[in-house]
């Protein structure tokens, strides 16, 4: 399915016509010379890349700002199976680097099955993001709809990526709380596997050893997540 600007929330004006926007796999191939990972997930995962909307000064009524002054909307058919994390992250690695890093990418990705929203965010360390993270939103069987909510177009970049990841569209604070989910997401990873352990062992000391350590876990996450215990 090709999507236009206006299918997912856009003004008109973002547009970008189908003919100019299509990227082929030989022009994508030529101008990222990806290797391993990502170029077999060009090859097999990916079914189409079209460029469908550019959010500029140009073509909406928001002002630029040091470190984004053009946002593209790409639409990216996938055949089958898991979103083709390394192909899009070296995407955007080779966008930004062309761009000086003020160029931003928001993918809309479609296959039978649903739709995903998907982001590169760089690295923050300051926010507490070491290093670059691609954000994927739910799959979902609606278009997405998307809202261009900032002053200037790195708050409604950011504001982009909390639509995407965090289910709102408040711009504000956004590595911060990007880096709360990821440490929320390790922890409850962290919890599961311990409840395997504990569920498998028979030993008293040990299991007594892993429900310590699941409780501490559970004290940080209510912490974190602002419930009382």
């Amino acid at each position: 399915m090709a999507l236009t600007a206006t299918d997912i929330g856009l003004p008109s004006t973002c547009s970008v016509p189908a003919q100019r926007g299509r990227l082929t796999k030989e022009a994508i191939r030529n101008a990222l010379h990806p290797t391993g990972k990502a170029a077999k997930q060009l090859a097999e995962a990916i079914a189409s890349v079209q460029i469908i909307a550019t959010v500029s000064p140009d073509s909406v009524a928001i002002p630029a700002s040091v470190t984004t002054k053009q946002i593209n909307v790409l639409e990216v058919g996938i055949k089958e199976g898991a979103a083709p994390e390394e192909f899009l992250r070296s995407f955007s690695a080779h966008l930004g680097e062309q761009s000086k890093h003020v160029s931003k990418i928001l993918y809309v990705l479609h296959r039978d099955d649903g739709w995903m929203l998907a982001a590169y965010r760089n690295a923050n360390v300051h926010a507490g993001i070491a290093t670059g993270v691609m954000l994927f939103g739910p799959l979902s069987w609606d278009t997405p709809y998307l809202h261009l909510r900032g002053e200037h177009l790195d708050d409604v970049w950011g504001s982009l990526c909390a639509q995407t990841a965090l289910d709102d569209d408040d711009p504000h604070h956004i590595d911060e709380r990007i880096a709360k989910q990821m440490h929320i997401r390790m922890l409850e990873g962290s919890l599961r596997k311990l409840q395997k352990a504990h569920n498998r062992t028979t030993q008293i000391a040990t299991r007594n050893r892993l429900w310590e350590q699941m409780a501490a876990i559970r004290k940080e996450l209510s912490a974190l997540q602002g419930v009382q215990q």
